[in-house]
């Protein structure tokens, strides 16, 4: 996908019925130039593969609501310069609102030379243990941000996260000295 739009890929049980889509498989991909790259909404999909795309946003790059038992593996996420629409000075390149069971894994985030505040992982259920399981293992911070770039939300649990051992020091990357925000309610997070 190359274009404006509001996703460049929708998917999910978006006609609120009873049957829900499984087995999304998404890989070797570009989605450039959409308000929210992957959007996956309403589904308890049990098996969920977002790898080795290259995902340029103005939004959320993958916005994961409902899903089950996944994989984000070798992505590629930058955000888009000077959105039409909608204007914002926030961006998320992976916001987990209900999963179970996710691997974060080996991804990549770069920027132009701007700063924003700037999640890489937004981990914020809206229902308690909504973020089961979730384990990120990223090596690739090559952007700026003034916020955290990990964020565990008061409804999460059970989530691991490894940092990187070094983050590359070009003249446009630039993160604050506590890469991870734990909200206080969260539990069983382990850095």
């Amino acid at each position: 996908f190359n274009g404006r739009a509001t996703y460049g890929v929708r998917w999910g049980n978006l006609s609120g019925g009873s049957v829900n889509p499984e087995a999304f498989l998404f890989r070797n991909n570009i989605v450039n130039g959409a308000d929210y790259g992957v959007y996956i909404e309403n589904t308890v999909q049990p098996l969920l593969y977002i790898t080795h795309n290259h995902i340029n946003c103005y939004v959320e790059g993958i916005h994961l609501d409902g899903a089950k038992y996944g994989l984000i593996q070798g992505d590629l996420f930058y955000t888009s310069l000077n959105p039409p629409a909608p204007s914002t000075d926030s961006y998320i390149d992976i916001n987990l609102i209900s999963i179970e069971g996710m691997d974060i894994v080996d991804n990549i985030y770069r920027q132009p030379r701007f700063s924003i505040q700037r999640r890489h992982v937004n981990i914020n259920p809206l229902v308690a243990n909504g973020g089961i399981s979730v384990k990120i293992n990223d090596h690739g911070y090559y952007a700026s941000t003034s916020v955290s770039p990990i964020y565990v939300g008061p409804l999460a649990s059970n989530i691991e996260i490894i940092l990187p051992e070094w983050i590359q020091s070009y003249d446009f990357v630039s993160y604050p000295s506590d890469l991870v925000e734990v909200d206080p309610a969260a539990t069983n997070v382990v850095v």
